[in-house]
């Protein structure tokens, strides 16, 4: 199966103007000028205004012409114009599950407090001791090494001669 090619790129739009498809809201007329791109931004300027604004890269899409409408490229979010800056409009909400109660909570009563528990770490009481017995095996092992190597402990076969010679 064919791979469908890949748009043209924000480029090819040149000085011709083109709307958003869907519009970017509190930004104005929908009508925009292409002047230049970044790595992380589009830079446009709208046509009535002369306002230039930066469209993030990574919420423009494809370009498409209509011969009735002109140019419009696809942005891949709802965005709006606000303080500056272009942003999302809709934002990832997570909704928390209700907990519930045997009683109503009234005034003045502590909410009741669910316990969360994370999973992770050891499970079992004996991987708990296992891993306990390897940290003080290494330990051990550590400290008869720097014993050895410090000379505490005798690591030479010395053969220890007179200076008579018997």
């Amino acid at each position: 199966m064919p791979v469908p090619p890949a748009p043209p790129p924000l480029e090819s739009v040149g000085a011709r103007p083109f709307s958003f498809d869907p519009p970017i809201a509190g930004a104005g007329p929908n009508e925009w000028r292409y002047l230049r791109c970044t790595w992380t931004d589009v830079l446009v300027a709208n046509e009535c205004t002369g306002e230039e604004i930066a469209v993030p890269r990574r919420w423009v899409g494809g370009i498409s012409g209509y011969e009735d409408a002109g140019v419009a490229v696809e942005l891949l979010a709802k965005l709006e114009y606000r303080a500056g800056s272009v942003r999302r409009t809709e934002h990832r909400l997570l909704v928390m599950p209700l907990v519930e109660a045997d009683e109503p909570i009234s005034q003045g009563r502590a909410a009741a407090v669910v316990p969360i528990r994370l999973e992770g770490g050891f499970r079992s009481r004996t991987a708990r001791i296992a891993a306990a017995a390897l940290a003080l095996a290494m330990a051990c092992f550590v400290l008869l090494a720097y014993l050895y190597r410090g000379e505490i402990i005798d690591s030479r076969n010395s053969i220890r001669t007179s200076a008579r010679g018997f």
